[in-house]
């Protein structure tokens, strides 16, 4: 995750799923509002907040059902099988450039790295076991799951920080206080299944983090530069 790419990747799953989580948020809660006050004749259920947000299908014929393969249903859930493969995607990359030239793992860092993947990744897998009904297990289980991932991430980064450079640790720092309001959004949410707001907020932190790691990014390509100057006020003001 040192590299340009170690922080583009998940920086862009961030902004992407913090993006799908708002506009699906944002979509069941005022489809609800218009059926509510008779501006709608479609029939829909209360909102209730949800981590995963699967893409509802057009109504099938008769016909259509029987060539559709027999796991098919209504919805799919692309944002948790999307979760799942960039977290497989990063992983592979931490571990192959966690190694030297002679194939020595030596980048203790992209094991950290590596862990916080598959905490996301786990939490994906997780999502589509209950999607399909692999476990049959309550819903709102997938807030355990992503709370679990959010907290290794939380974990790993306080500990990320030993014999790093000022800057460096300010970096995280900035990072870190993001991952504790997702986190407490989060309880909130789920303790507040019918309010939007939660959602949204959560969601946001999900934008604020794949910002963080897209500014993280450009930083590195030009780090002495940034050392030199001792940026840190306008970190605080771009981030």
């Amino acid at each position: 995750m040192g590299t340009f790419g170690g922080h583009a990747l998940p920086g862009s799953f961030f902004i992407l799923y913090g993006l799908w989580s708002i506009w699906h948020i944002l979509e069941k809660f005022y489809r609800r509002k218009s059926y509510e006050l008779n501006k709608s004749n479609e029939s829909t259920s209360e909102y209730t907040c949800r981590i995963s947000y699967p893409i509802e299908r057009k109504q099938q014929t008769e016909n259509d059902i029987k060539k559709c393969f027999s796991c098919c249903k209504k919805s799919f859930p692309l944002d948790s099988l999307a979760k799942l493969v960039f977290c497989i995607i990063g992983i592979i990359g931490e571990v192959i450039t966690g190694f030297s030239n002679d194939w020595i793992f030596v980048h203790i860092g992209n094991a950290q790295h590596s862990t916080m993947f598959s905490l996301f990744g786990l939490s994906g897998a997780i999502e589509l076991c209950i999607f399909y009904g692999i476990f049959k297990i309550p819903l709102q289980s997938e807030y355990l799951f992503h709370g679990i991932a959010l907290w290794g991430e939380l974990f790993l980064f306080l500990f990320h920080l030993h014999h790093r450079n000022p800057l460096d640790v300010y970096l995280h720092i900035l990072l870190t206080g993001m991952i504790i309001l997702g986190i407490l959004v989060s309880v909130v949410e789920l303790l507040n299944p019918h309010e939007p707001i939660y959602g949204l907020i959560r969601s946001w932190t999900y934008l604020m983090q794949g910002t963080w790691f897209w500014q993280v990014s450009s930083i590195n390509i030009f780090w002495r530069y940034f050392i030199s100057l001792r940026c840190y006020a306008f970190l605080r003001l771009n981030y």
